[in-house]
């Protein structure tokens, strides 16, 4: 490409070093044989248009290559910021660091197209591996008390990160599968559109309005969750423990429940909208009706 682009400049010039000399003279030669001060007068006005075109062709490629290294030295920039702000994410034994390199992060997110993505696969690994959720089992992980103490502040900011930036189609599939992320709280309109929660722990989880479309939950446990509003379309629950989530207002058009776990009629009654849904069969009525 570089050899491509010197080869059109050295033509370019050529091409305009012939037109300064010999142009009069292709352009005009019968009124030019006999160089009178008229044609001589020709001559030289033509030759001043012809060099402040190249004047001007010169300022434009100056231009371009002054604006090809800016946009170098900036991509130089963001991957200097990115790297930074990754350290700062390792930096376990000072959570102030990590939180400084989340934020870093979001910043990275929002100037730099290019590593948007990688961000977002980094803030969801980042999660992952600070939350990890081992299932309700004999040998499954420290109760939420003992390790949200340790891991509340980053996990939060990462997930609060996620969830406030602006969806776009061509941002990769979150991987939160297999977190314990009960009890976590967010604001109105959380985004976690196309979501891997795969065997993770909502429980208790408040996210009024929030966006799931699209989303997985494979085995998650998402007792009383409390998901009011949500956009639960496209949505496939297989083995998911719904029992006592509040759907109120919620949609869930096109979703696939028929393997759902613990639902019940009243859920479902609340529901907002359910065009295409697959139910669960035999969903039991609530005890007090």
């Amino acid at each position: 490409m570089k050899r491509r682009t010197v080869a059109l400049i050295v033509l370019a010039i050529t091409g305009w070093l012939c037109s300064l000399i010999w142009g009069p003279w292709l352009l005009d030669s019968p009124h030019l044989d006999d160089l009178s001060p008229g044609a001589g007068a020709a001559v030289n006005g033509f030759r001043t248009g012809i060099a402040a075109l190249g004047v001007g062709a010169a300022a434009l490629v100056s231009l371009y290559f002054a604006h090809r290294t800016y946009e170098l030295g900036k991509s130089a920039q963001f991957t200097d910021r990115f790297s930074k702000a990754v350290e700062m994410l390792s930096a376990n034994e000072e959570p102030t660091m990590a939180l400084g390199g989340i934020y870093a992060l979001e910043r990275v997110m929002k100037d730099s197209p290019y590593d948007r993505s990688a961000v977002i696969e980094v803030l969801a690994a980042h999660i992952r591996r600070r939350s990890s959720f081992g299932g309700l089992s004999a040998n499954a992980s420290p109760s939420y008390t003992e390790r949200n103490i340790c891991r509340a502040e980053d996990v939060a900011a990462a997930l609060t990160v996620l969830a406030r930036r602006e969806f776009r189609g061509d941002d990769p599939q979150v991987d939160l599968s297999r977190c314990d992320l009960r009890r976590f709280s967010f604001s109105r309109g959380a985004n976690f559109r196309n979501t891997d929660f795969s065997e993770s722990h909502l429980g208790n989880c408040y996210l009024p309005e929030a966006n799931f479309s699209g989303s997985y939950f494979r085995g998650t446990l998402l007792t009383w969750a409390r998901v009011e509003g949500a956009d639960l379309s496209d949505c496939a629950f297989p083995e998911a423990d719904m029992t006592a989530i509040n759907l109120a207002g919620a949609k869930l058009d096109g979703s696939n429940l028929m393997a759902a776990n613990g639902l019940r009629q009243g859920a479902i009654d609340q529901v907002r909208s359910a065009k295409g849904a697959v139910w669960p069969d035999g969903v039991p009525q609530d005890e007090d009706k």
